[in-house]
């Protein structure tokens, strides 16, 4: 590899000197990024949760509607 080039992934910049890390500080910046990954997906996940509930609320209240005489 051409140090003097930048390693990007997904438009991030991941290698931009020749500096090494330790196994440790890797693993604490992967548990980081994961931690706000699982965060983001969580959210996304209760908001889907939340919208499926809400329309089966809708649709129980329209069989309740249509009932009524």
């Amino acid at each position: 590899m051409n140090d003097s080039k930048t390693l990007t992934f997904q438009d991030k910049k991941v290698l931009q000197d020749a500096r090494s890390i330790t196994q440790t500080q890797m693993e604490a910046r992967t548990r980081k990024i994961y931690a706000a990954f699982d965060q983001r997906r969580k959210t996304v996940e209760a908001k889907e949760a939340d919208r499926l509930d809400a329309e089966e609320l809708r649709q129980l209240e329209e069989k309740i509607k249509r009932k009524k005489p």
